[in-house]
Order: structure tokens, then sequence, then C-alpha cells
């Protein structure tokens, strides 16, 4: 039963937070509005204030503004339809832009001041990927594979999009001097790509308000897009062209090579040489993206291969001739 009116309660707050900004934006165009009601059936308030009527009923699963949309006298001044489409436009997504303000307030709030991981290592886990590496606690991690490293997010991220195969490469700061460690990452009991490391917490006001942003875009951008990741065919003759769900790679072997994408993913081709990979598993985008990398990894003289877009290549110089 709590739950219940849990869930009624959260839902009456978003549903008078949307028809608010419908309301507001509405007044501030100075277009007539006739009604603000929230919810259905029988009426609990009904009252008047100067020209809208406000009514609240028994059953809060929905609510509406009503501005006389079907009004199409455009010489009346305050009728909805005698306003720009500009105005209009804006009254229409307020409801929405109302609500991204709402879950905004939402996060920062719950994150705010609150103690939040940042970049320096906390614990070494024995027997990981990190300690046989030589990582300690206290390193700050500054990059891995030339990626800097701003939030603990970042290192998430990044782990979780390589290969179990993959060798990371990180750049840690400890005691005023650079180190670089080389290690793979493995799977957990969660299935989850770890390297055994775990974050220092530290409460600050401006890392909280810093950390909160940066946990509602990532959020909001899981919602909305998914997680992406591109990658890159560098080499004469290397291409890449769709088949079926999946891609297929010529990429200087003696045949095509395919890859299928997974269930949830995924795989569009940009004319002959970009790959781009998404999903609402960043676990799954980044296992496919590993994948077709390892296919033909970029080589450290000339750089050919399959990269991530945004990855640098570290080259070796050729051995010079005797």
């Amino acid at each position: 039963m709590k739950g219940f009116l849990a869930f009624i309660f959260v839902l009456g707050i978003i549903i008078i937070v949307h028809e608010t900004g419908h309301f507001v934006v509405a007044k501030l165009n100075k277009i007539r509005v006739n009604r603000f009601s929230i919810g259905f059936g029988p009426k609990i308030i009904n009252k008047k204030f100067t020209e809208t009527e406000f009514t609240l009923g028994i059953l809060p699963f929905g609510g509406y503004v009503d501005l006389n949309e079907d009004n199409l006298d455009i010489t009346d001044s305050r009728a909805f339809n005698s306003k720009k489409p500009i105005q209009k436009f804006l009254v229409v997504i307020a409801g929405a832009i109302m609500n991204f303000v709402l879950a905004y307030i939402i996060i920062f709030s719950l994150g705010v001041n609150q103690e939040v991981p940042i970049t320096v290592i906390d614990e070494v886990l024995i027997d990981s990927p990190a300690y046989e590496a030589g990582i300690k606690s206290g390193d700050e991690i500054i990059s891995i594979n030339d990626d800097k490293i701003k939030y603990w997010f970042d290192i998430v991220e990044i782990i979780s999009f390589s290969d179990k195969n993959s060798v990371l490469e990180f750049d840690v700061l400890r005691d005023d001097d650079i180190k670089h460690f080389k290690l793979k990452p493995e799977i957990n009991d969660e299935n989850r790509l770890v390297v055994g490391i775990k974050p220092k917490l530290e409460k600050d006001f401006i890392t909280s308000v810093k950390y909160s942003n940066k946990d509602f875009f990532n959020k909001f951008t899981m919602l909305t897009d998914g997680f992406k990741k591109t990658l890159k065919l560098v080499g004469t003759g290397y291409r890449v062209k769709a088949q079926g769900k999946g891609v297929e790679l010529s990429v200087g072997y003696s045949h095509p090579v395919n890859i299928a994408a997974p269930e949830g993913v995924e795989i569009k081709v940009e004319g002959q040489d970009t790959i781009h990979i998404s999903g609402y598993d960043k676990q799954k985008v980044g296992q496919t993206a590993a994948e077709i990398r390892k296919v033909r990894p970029p080589e450290p003289y000339k750089g050919k291969g399959i990269r991530y877009e945004d990855e640098v290549v570290r080259r070796k110089q050729g051995k010079a001739a005797a």
C-alpha cells in the first residue's frame, strides 16, 4: 500500500510540474488559459481565479491545460492560434522542459554535498590486474590510453568499453612523478570488466556539483541516445561494409571477416572506413567494439588497423637499415 501511495505521489508531482510548464509559458506569452486541471473523476477542488478555472480530480493519472486551441479567431490577441509559431512551440514543449528540470533538480539534490569518487585510488585489490601491475593506493589516475581523466566515470567507462584481451596503459601521478603501467582487465562475478581498484571518496561542495552534473548528463544520454562507440579503419585497401545486422571487414587477410551484432546492439557503417556501434547496454557496446577492433588492432609502426575514433596510437620507430 505504501508503495502504491508513493507511486501516486510521484506521478502527481510529475504531472503538476509538466502542466505548470505549459501554464506559466502560456501566461508569459499573454495566452488565455481557460482551465488548469490535474486528475480525472469527481472534483476535489474546483476554484476559479481571475480567468482560469483550477480543478483537482480524485484520480491523479493525468492533466491538461485548456488553451482553447479550437478558437481560430486570429484577431483575438489572447487566443493561442493568434500567436507567432515560436510562441506556440514554446508553450507546447514547456511541459517536457519542466520535467527535464525536475529530473535535474532531483539528481542534483541527491548528489550534491555527498561523498563522491575522485580519480585518486583508495584501495587496490590483492591479486587484481592493478595489483599485479604495481599500481598502489594513493595513485592519481591522470590518463588511460592517452585519454585524459577528469572523473571516476571516465575510468569506469574506458574499462567497460575495453576488451579482456586488450592492454590498458595507465598514467598515474605518484609523489609528483608520472608513472606508466600496462594491465589487462578481467571479468568479475557480475560479468563486468574491472582492474581491481576502488576510488577515494571526497566530500567537497564543488566536486559534488561537478559529479552531480556529470551523473545527470550520463543518465540523460543513456536514456535518450544510449551508449556509442565509433571505429575507424586505417590502411590502404582496408574497408568495411554492412552485412545483415553486422559488418564485413576487409583488412588485409586472404578473406573477409564477418562480425554479427549481438542482441541489443546496432552496428552502422559510414562510407568504407567508419563503424558506429550503439546500444543501451554499455558492456555490450564496449565488447562489440573491442571484438571488431581485435580483428586487426593498430600495429605500432605504421598505425594500420582498426582503432577507436579518439584513440591515439603510440607509434614505434622502425629499425634503421644497416
